[in-house]
């Protein structure tokens, strides 16, 4: 059975850079989601990766709500203008760009709404000292209208919760 720390492994071998930051199961400041793993990169925008293991995870990733605006909904910009207004959804982070990954049979490229991208985690291709090879990218994701530039505090307030899990 797959777990989400191998596809997490698998994620890091294919995407992430020497001068990128990695960091799984976090909640950005300002965001009422906690991210999978996100990948920023030093010009300070980042990459979403939502791990799901099976349909039933999949499907309940489009119910997330926070101040009644759903995770997809913001990552569309569709959002209530009262709710900007009031400013509920103006400080929420927005990835540059963001990846369902799934376990091959989880869901299809038609299933994944259009603002988001599709990789393919084949088990038969893992391979502990390759774990990249696994990862098939069948939709890249498109750049998402304004994404945010996370700010230093941004990413000092990251380093601080990834620095209290040591240990």
């Amino acid at each position: 059975m797959t777990t989400a720390k191998e596809i997490t492994k698998s994620i890091r071998c294919r995407f992430g850079r020497p001068n990128h930051i990695l960091a799984a199961n976090v909640y950005l400041t300002g965001s009422p989601w906690e991210s999978d793993l996100i990948n920023i990169t030093p010009a300070h925008y980042y990459t979403e990766f939502e791990i799901k293991i099976s349909r039933a995870d999949f499907n309940a990733d489009f119910r997330k709500r926070a101040f009644s605006t759903t995770k997809h909904d913001l990552l569309q910009n569709k959002i209530n203008p009262a709710q900007r207004d009031w400013g509920f959804t103006n400080n929420y982070p927005r990835p540059k760009q963001f990846y369902f990954v799934v376990l091959e049979g989880v869901c299809e490229a038609k299933d994944v709404p259009k603002h988001c991208g599709l990789i393919i985690f084949r088990q038969d291709r893992f391979r502990p000292y390759r774990p990249g090879l696994a990862l098939e990218i069948v939709t890249q994701a498109p750049r998402l209208k304004d994404p945010t530039k996370l700010k230093l505090k941004h990413i000092h307030n990251l380093a601080v919760k990834l620095g209290s899990r040591i240990g």
